[in-house]
């Protein structure tokens, strides 16, 4: 039987008690009214030290889950990062391929003109996108960097993927510091000598807010 069901017992036994106590005061019954409210003082006493630890545990369980979801949501961004490493290998290699300081100028150019133009999809993070010029019909750019690894204290490298006007509609929904994945054609610009490397004919495939 719960406690308030138990106290409710008593009360109305104590009620009764009363009344024929009242009506008869021949009876003695003074000794069971007050055994009947020493009962109740103790049921009260017993219901709040129940209430009280069910809050503790309840607290404590919270804390739990508290602790238990913060490992869960670091595991995940643990995951994410690893699988972001994996899905830029790719673009990665390339970026290293084009290290003039590693590799010779002829290697170098060697290395460009086997790539260039091949389908290619990696995951960025949106910096900027911009029309390329003013007029109308112009191409979007999109700036990126390349997610870190977590931890990681370099300076992030910006590039850029060009995309059909076209796509505009698709772009105004990504907003600085987003998680997209896009795919395209590896391109390729020399500049002082120096090659860059840029995604053209992009695509955006999908996108995480952040």
């Amino acid at each position: 039987m719960k406690l308030w069901k138990l106290e409710c017992v008593l009360v109305i036994a104590a009620i009764f008690l009363c009344v024929r106590w009242l009506t008869n005061s021949e009876e003695n019954l003074e000794p069971f009214l007050v055994l009947i409210s020493f009962i109740v003082l103790l049921v009260g006493v017993w219901r709040r030290k129940s209430s009280s630890l069910e809050n503790k545990e309840s607290i404590e369980g919270t804390e739990l889950s508290s602790n238990f979801s913060a490992r869960s949501e670091k595991y995940s961004v643990e995951v994410e990062s690893s699988n972001l490493s994996k899905i830029n290998d790719v673009f990665e290699d390339v970026v290293a391929g084009l290290n003039v300081g590693k590799y010779t100028k002829l290697q170098v150019d060697n290395f460009v003109e086997r790539n260039s133009g091949k389908k290619i999809e990696l995951r960025i993070r949106v910096s900027n996108i911009e029309p390329m010029f003013k007029s109308i019909d112009s191409k979007l750019i999109l700036i990126f960097t390349v997610p870190q690894p977590l931890h990681s204290s370099s300076l992030p490298n910006f590039y850029s993927a060009i995309f059909d006007r076209k796509y505009e509609k698709d772009l105004s929904a990504l907003s600085a510091g987003d998680i997209a994945t896009i795919s395209g054609e590896l391109g390729f610009s020399n500049l002082v000598g120096d090659y860059s490397v840029s995604i053209e004919n992009a695509q955006l495939i999908s996108f995480k807010k952040a």
